[in-house]
Parts: C-alpha cells; structure tokens; sequence
C-alpha cells in the first residue's frame, strides 16, 4: 500500500477544489456534477474562492480575464474567453490536468 504522503496531514486544499484569485471585480456562477451551486455572485477585486464539489464543475465567468483559476495544482486556460471577451462558459474536471 503506497504511503499517503506523511499519513493525516490532510492537505491544504482538496485536490478537486477549484481555486480562483481575482484581479478585478468579477460575476460568476459554479455549480457541479449534482447541479448544486456551489458559487454565484460577484467576487471582488483581490478575493480568492476555494470551491469543492463533484468533478466536473460547470462555470459560468462574467469577466473572464479578471480571474486566475486552479484545479487540480495547474492553471485552467482561459485565453480563448479573454480574446473574444465574452461571458466564458466552460467544465473544468480532471482530464485538464495530467495527474494520472
């Protein structure tokens, strides 16, 4: 049985969260697998938004280059949404990162 990592020292932040750091005021919607929404509202400039639900994760982003998205430890890509600057609509879930 691999070793998890120096037994119950849980991790800071649950590996399927989704963390945002926000530059600029921003709308936003999160709801997950279940459809529960886990966020909806506006986030402040400077805020930061640990979300954890059930993979994959649908967002809705009012301003998408106002916010920093992580999952899974690596950046989500929003640079198609910035460069149209429309509402991003996108899932998140795990084949985005190779941690297999």
């Amino acid at each position: 049985r691999p070793s998890d990592r120096g037994g119950k020292a849980e991790p800071a932040v649950d590996p399927n969260a989704l963390v945002m750091n926000f530059t600029a005021d921003c709308w936003l919607e999160v709801t997950d697998a279940t459809g529960k929404k886990l966020f909806s509202g506006l986030q402040r400039k400077d805020g930061t938004l640990n979300l954890t639900g059930q993979a994959p994760y649908k967002l809705k982003i009012g301003a998408p280059a106002a916010v920093q998205i992580q999952y899974q430890g690596k950046p989500v890509d929003l640079s198609r949404f910035i460069r149209t600057n429309q509402v991003a609509r996108l899932t998140v879930n795990a084949e985005q990162s190779a941690a297999q």
